[in-house]
């Protein structure tokens, strides 16, 4: 776990950040390998010089690095798909209700629930500078 001292606080409601968290970290020790490692890592990006973003990223394995550039896609395509996010969908696994529910509610509180399916599957919750107090 990888957590800075300087992390900047979200304007967002603890408990349902809490309970996202805590769901997708259980969501992948269902399906973790005996030798496998999860983990959990919280940074800031800077898109700009005075645009940040806050990153929470979980994944089995290491975390890629991040780059600003990757950032700004993932938010360009998350705007673009937008309108569905919200639509319920009854053909849903109980994985998929769980993410679902994750991405309702980090979108709820501004954030983005970005979840790259590949060999390694990351998660990454990102809040936009409008939705941080950094500390002086």
């Amino acid at each position: 776990m990888v957590i800075p001292d300087n992390l900047p606080r979200v304007v967002a409601d603890d408990f349902r950040l809490q309970q996202v968290i805590i769901n997708i970290l259980l969501l992948e020790l269902e399906n973790i390998k005996p030798d496998s490692v999860i983990t959990f890592e919280a940074m800031v990006i800077s898109e700009h010089r005075d645009k940040k973003h806050l990153v929470f990223a979980i994944s089995k394995g290491k975390i890629p690095a991040i780059t600003a550039d990757y950032l700004q896609k993932i938010i360009e395509d998350n705007s673009m798909e937008r309108s569905d996010r919200i639509e319920p969908d009854t053909e849903k696994t109980g994985t998929d209700l769980h993410i679902g529910i994750a991405k309702i509610l980090i979108s709820l509180h501004g954030g983005i629930l970005h979840i790259d399916n590949g060999e390694v599957a990351n998660y990454m919750i990102i809040f936009p500078a409008n939705k941080l107090i950094f500390k002086d």
